[in-house]
Order: C-alpha cells, then sequence, then structure tokens
C-alpha cells in the first residue's frame, strides 16, 4: 500500500496564519510516502517563501495573480498526474488532519474507486460536513448526520478533496470558468455521470477551522453565479421547464435574501455574468456528454429540497426554506420517475 503516492495540494490565498498548523498535520500522517504541494495565489503576502523556509520538502508554485482555487489546484493536479502519484487530496490550509485520515482514506479507494472525503469536524468537534448535499436548484450545503461506515454522498466537500490521478485523466480537471465555489459540486456530479461514486470515510477525520458567517457579497455572487452555471450544464431543457415554477419562487426568496444583505447588486451581476458564458457552458456540456454513462435520473436521486441558508434573514426567507423542502417531499418521486423515462 505505501508505494502508491499521495500528492498532497494546498491551495493559500492569504492564509498564512493557517500554514504551520496545516503542514504540521500532513507531516504527521501514519501514511507515506507523500509529497505536498503548495500553490500561493497571493505572491503579495510572501507566503511561499516561508513556506519554502520552515517546511523546505514542500513543493511551491508561486503564482503571479490570483488564479482562484479552480486554476490553482488544477496546478495541483496536473503536477501530481506529471509526476505519476497515485492520488490527489486537496485541502484548504484552513484543514487540520488527525494521524489516521490519509491512511484510512487510501485504505477505502483501494476498494473502489471513487472520490471521498473525510469527516471534517469544527474545532468544538461538531460537524462541520459529513458529505455535501445537492438541492434540486443547484444549491449546495454540509450535511450533518453522523455515521459509522463509508457511505455514498451527493457530492464531497472541496476542503478536502481525495481521490485517484485516474479519474482527471478521465474526465479532466476542475471547470475552469468556476474559479471558486461548487468547483466540488460539479466535479463530483461529472464523475458521478462518469460512473465514479462520491463516499464519505468518517473514520478519517479533519478539523476545518471556517466560519460559514465570513460569508460576503463577492462570495455570494460567485455561489450564484456558479449555480446557474452548473443548472445551464447539466440540466436538459425539459428538465428546467420541470423545475420552471420552483425555479422562479427560490429566484425571488434569493433576491429578497439579497436585498436585505445588501447584495443586491452581486446578484443582478452573478445572473448577467451567467449569460455572458454560456459559449463556454455549452462546450461543458458537450465534454459532460460524451463523459456520461449513466442517466440524469443518477443525480436525481441524490437531491434534496433542503436550502442551507445561514441565519436566514427573515421570516419569508424561513418559510421559502420551508416550502423548498415539502415540495420537494412531496414531488421528487414523481420528478425522479419523469427522469428515469426520459434520461
Amino acid at each position: 500500500m505505501h508505494s502508491q503516492l499521495v500528492v498532497v495540494i494546498i491551495v493559500g490565498y492569504y492564509s498564512k496564519e493557517h500554514l504551520r498548523r496545516c503542514f504540521e498535520s500532513v507531516f504527521s500522517q501514519e501514511y507515506r510516502p507523500i509529497e505536498v504541494v503548495y500553490i500561493n495565489n497571493s505572491p503579495a503576502d510572501a507566503s511561499h517563501l516561508w513556506v519554502k523556509k520552515e517546511f523546505p520538502s514542500v513543493t511551491v508554485i508561486n503564482n503571479s495573480s490570483n488564479s482562484g482555487y479552480v486554476g490553482g489546484n488544477n496546478k495541483g493536479i496536473e503536477y501530481a498526474i506529471n509526476i505519476a502519484a497515485k492520488y490527489v487530496f486537496i485541502i484548504n490550509p484552513d484543514v487540520y488532519l488527525e494521524s489516521c485520515c490519509l491512511k484510512n482514506l487510501v485504505l477505502a479507494a483501494n476498494n473502489q474507486e471513487g472520490i471521498y472525503q473525510p469527516l471534517l469536524l469544527y474545532p468544538d468537534r461538531t460537524i462541520q460536513t459529513s458529505g455535501n448535499n445537492l438541492h434540486f436548484l443547484g444549491f449546495g450545503s454540509s450535511g450533518k448526520k453522523d455515521f459509522a461506515d463509508i457511505i455514498d454522498v451527493s457530492f464531497c466537500s472541496g476542503a478536502a478533496l481525495f481521490f485517484p490521478t485516474s479519474i482527471p485523466r478521465k474526465i479532466g480537471l476542475f471547470w475552469p470558468l468556476l474559479f471558486c465555489y461548487h468547483e466540488d459540486l460539479e466535479y463530483c456530479a461529472r464523475a458521478k455521470l462518469a460512473g465514479y461514486s462520491t463516499r464519505l470515510v468518517p473514520s478519517a477525520k479533519g478539523i476545518h477551522d471556517h466560519l460559514f458567517k465570513s460569508r460576503h457579497g463577492k462570495k455570494f455572487y460567485f455561489m450564484e453565479r456558479n449555480r446557474f452555471l452548473f443548472v445551464m450544464a447539466y440540466f436538459d431543457m425539459i428538465h428546467i421547464l420541470l423545475f420552471l415554477p420552483f425555479f422562479i419562487i427560490a429566484e425571488i426568496i434569493v433576491l429578497f435574501h439579497a436585498l436585505l444583505n445588501d447584495w443586491l447588486a452581486d446578484k443582478i451581476e452573478a445572473n448577467l455574468d451567467a449569460v455572458k458564458l454560456l459559449a463556454g457552458i455549452k462546450q461543458h456540456r458537450k465534454i459532460i456528454r460524451r463523459l456520461s454513462k449513466v442517466p440524469f435520473s443518477e443525480l436525481s436521486f441524490m437531491m434534496s429540497g433542503r436550502i442551507d441558508f445561514p441565519n436566514p434573514s427573515s421570516k419569508f426567507v424561513q418559510f421559502g426554506i420551508f416550502c423548498s423542502s415539502i415540495s420537494w417531499n412531496l414531488f421528487s418521486r414523481l420528478i425522479n420517475n419523469f427522469f428515469s423515462k426520459h434520461s
């Protein structure tokens, strides 16, 4: 087993405060061999120089400008493929791994090829994500259930993403248009349609020192823009028409939520920019169709009606979330049967 090289990829963007603990947790892993690659997306903070000094065995790639979480990790994946690594393990710089994390991920992946994630915990040991939920309108949210055994999930969290290099060799890298956010959702969806599983390994654990309340207008912009990119790339027109009433209701709720948080301009910009990228979406749709071995219904069966708004800002938004969940519970069987017949 230990002949299988794992390349650990860490993309930093003004993340220097987290790096020492992150690197120390990686180098304390029971599994070997590993190679660690640090991609610096913020050259102004000189974190690449600090890493070279403090952790000289780390391979450092210093970007001249911010290439986003997608662009940074794509460089790391390409590096892993070029040196014939068996696996890649993408982690956020604010993720700290328990010592048996990597060993347990490799054990799971050796038994079944696919995309995996560890159980991610907050510093107080409550669950941050045990696999993410895919909403039928393209939203993503963190699962909070505690599982004892390896289990299939809708999609794995990009904060700690583990997979063999054979997968990007077959389905490609992260979608460059996304830049950041929803890259994990889209990549796992593409992998699922290509016949791979996406799974949680609860015996592999990490601490994600992550504050969800840090969401701001630019983050909201990318999440909304990329949600539309995902829907337009993966849904056929018949699926969009079938979901259209739900899309309209969700759009009203999101617009109201954006207005209350002073993000309305970001929301409008996200919608307009998504339309401007139609050529890139069309090209990606062709890639998805070429790779797909299973029908779209395989994705729809793993969707839910849950929308995760942190600290919903009004009773109206809370009511909309409740209605979304109830609507999906009522209509999901009908919709899934429809997809099964028409995919």
